[in-house]
Formats: C-alpha cells, structure tokens, sequence
C-alpha cells in the first residue's frame, strides 16, 4: 500500500498543508484513479451489448437455478416484461422454467402471478404491437404452438386449475386468463 502512495505521490505532488486543492487538480487525481482502476479491473467491449436471446437465456438461467425467491421473482418479473416484444424466446426458452415455478413455488403469489401473466402472453393467439417491432416471423402462429406446448403436459392443467382456489386476485385472474386463452 505504501507503494502504491509513494507511487501517486511522485506522480500527483505532495500536497502542502492547508492547501486545497483547485478544481482542475481533483479532476486530474479523479481521472488517474480512475483509469488505474480500469487498467486493473478491464473495461467493457463498447457495443458488446447482449443480444434479446441473450438477456432471456440469463433470466431463464436465474429463474431455474437462483435460490433465493427473491432472485427468481425478478427474473420471472422481468421475463413477463419481455414476454409481448419477445414472444418467440421467451416461449421456447423459459416454458419449461415457468411451469417449473408454478410447481415448486405455489405458495408465493407473486411469482405465481408473473408466471401466469407470461404464460398468457405467451399463449395469446393476438399478436402484440411490440411483437411486430422486432423481427417476428410472419404467419406463424405463435401463441397455438406454445399452448400445444403447455398441454402436453397434463399436470400444467391441473395447477392452473388449482389456482382457482386461490382468494388473491393476482393469481385468481390470471389463471383464469391463461385457461381461457387455452
């Protein structure tokens, strides 16, 4: 550590007592810091933002493997959000987590809730406005490959149908919403 003082005071001047330091001088010492820290920590690709398929997969990933309710919770929160843009990667890669989550974390309504909207946007037979914006496929039916997809499974039923029986409307009315649209 005193080499590292040693070193910025060579560089920076020793300070004299009860001086302060001009604006220019805190500039400079904040932008020698700062271009310390990145040639220690690395800077970030400029433009190598990730691609949609991308951020869904890390969702997914964080919606299946997080152990935390909290983490899975916002994950799911984020993909109800991408789920209208973004149908497509959403449905293909996240059904399987989704129906994971209505499974295992029954008891959280929230998450229930998140899951059951984006199972509903992912099923819906209209195409969004947002969906059109970003490379949609043309003529495909989306919504009826997906719900094709769901009831395969015959237990997905079952447990919409069990949150029926939930009092909290947050989960009521979006069980109700995907059963319609199945």
């Amino acid at each position: 550590m005193e080499y590292f003082k040693s070193g910025l005071k060579s560089v920076l001047g020793t300070p004299q007592p009860g001086a302060q330091p001009t604006e220019a001088e805190t500039v400079f010492k904040m932008e020698y810091f700062k271009s310390g820290l990145k040639s220690v920590l690395g800077t970030p690709q400029p433009g190598a933002q990730p691609t949609e398929a991308e951020t869904i997969e890390c969702l997914v990933n964080r919606v299946e493997t997080s152990t935390l309710l909290k983490d899975r919770r916002d994950a799911c929160r984020a993909l109800r959000a991408s789920s209208k843009k973004y149908r497509l990667e959403v449905g293909a890669r996240g059904m399987n987590a989704l129906c994971q989550i209505l499974e295992l974390d029954r008891t959280d309504g929230e998450i229930i809730s998140y899951c059951l909207d984006t199972l509903c946007n992912i099923t819906s037979k209209e195409v969004f406005e947002e969906e059109n914006k970003y490379n949609a496929p043309k003529n495909v039916n989306l919504g009826e490959q997906f719900t094709e997809m769901f009831l395969k499974n015959p237990e997905n039923v079952t447990l919409v149908l069990g949150f029926l029986e939930e009092y909290d409307f947050k989960v009521r009315w979006p069980a109700v919403k995907l059963l319609t649209s199945l």
